[in-house]
């Protein structure tokens, strides 16, 4: 009896298995959880639950299982990879940094894991421990485009735009359909001012990924620095279309409208932008969108 019980577990896991090569993860989780129903101790089947349901977005569940996992194997890599990425996910950089952490440590030369953990660092506005942690990736991996995408960013917010597109040349050489290393490459180049440059990344951007908000935003902050006013409208309104609570695009689109003279509908767009910035807490623009609409009522009254 209890072979057969091991067996109908190993069963149900591979059912899920292949229910998540189909994307069917509501499936997955059903087959999963069957699993450790009959094989409560069955880390695979936690850690394969986990995945799932972390790719439905349900990251605090996800992070229960690979907690139960790591539980019953905790010299198992994958399940401190996926718990980072989860944690990341909910927002918990320290915590997420400590699980990478661990599976450096079971596995020192886990490329992903510092990549990772480096992001995090970047995050954090730890940019020089970041790109030491890129250094140590690409040591392992020399042709891991991901580390060099991720260390640009780090050195564009040092302002080594420079050696940011060095990094984001190399990125693109290895990895051709890396939509975000066009985009950055296009932030670091405007902020140098090759507009035109920064303009086909950006196009390039949007061509690999029609849905990447970020781009289009970027190439409408470019093309209003251009003084293409409506083509920047255009941008930011894809923009929003694309991330309704896109802070600095509604702000964008604000500013635009006012530059066109749609003074009512651009302070309509502002108090938006204010709203949802209000919501996430974040002073900066907060500051930034009161200030321009104090100007705006400043130059209707006069």
């Amino acid at each position: 009896m209890k072979r057969s019980k091991k067996t109908s577990a190993k069963t149900y896991f591979k059912s899920g298995n292949v229910k998540d090569r189909l994307g069917d993860y509501h499936g997955s989780i059903e087959a999963y959880t069957k699993a450790i129903r009959l094989k409560p101790d069955f880390a695979e089947a936690y850690g394969s639950r986990g995945l799932a349901k972390a790719l439905l977005g349900q990251h605090a569940a996800a992070v229960a299982d690979f907690d139960k996992a790591i539980e019953l194997k905790p010299e198992e890599i994958g399940p401190y990879v996926n718990r980072g990425t989860a944690r990341s996910a909910l927002g918990q950089y320290l915590a997420a940094i400590a699980d990478y952490d661990e599976a450096i440590r079971l596995e020192p030369e886990l490329a992903p894991a510092y990549v990772n953990r480096g992001v995090l660092k970047d995050t954090l506005g730890e940019q020089l421990a970041a790109i030491e942690d890129f250094n140590l990736a690409l040591r392992i991996a020399p042709e891991f485009a991901h580390a060099y995408l991720n260390r640009g960013v780090a050195k564009r917010k040092l302002g080594r735009y420079t050696a940011a597109i060095a990094d984001y040349d190399r990125a693109i050489l290895l990895d051709p359909e890396e939509g975000k290393a066009f985009d950055n490459r296009g932030v670091a180049k405007a902020i140098l001012g090759k507009h035109a440059a920064a303009l086909s990344d950006f196009d390039r951007a949007i061509e690999l990924n029609p849905h990447d908000a970020e781009a289009h935003y970027n190439r409408g902050e470019l093309k209003y620095d251009m003084g293409e006013y409506r083509a920047a409208l255009s941008d930011f309104d894809r923009a929003i279309e694309l991330k309704p609570h896109f802070v600095l695009a509604y702000l964008g689109r604000g500013l635009m409208k006012a530059l066109l003279g749609r003074v009512s509908e651009a302070k309509q767009e502002l108090h938006t932008a204010l709203q949802l910035a209000k919501q996430d807490g974040d002073e900066d623009n907060i500051e930034r969108i009161e200030e321009v609409l104090r100007q705006l009522d400043a130059e209707a009254a006069s």
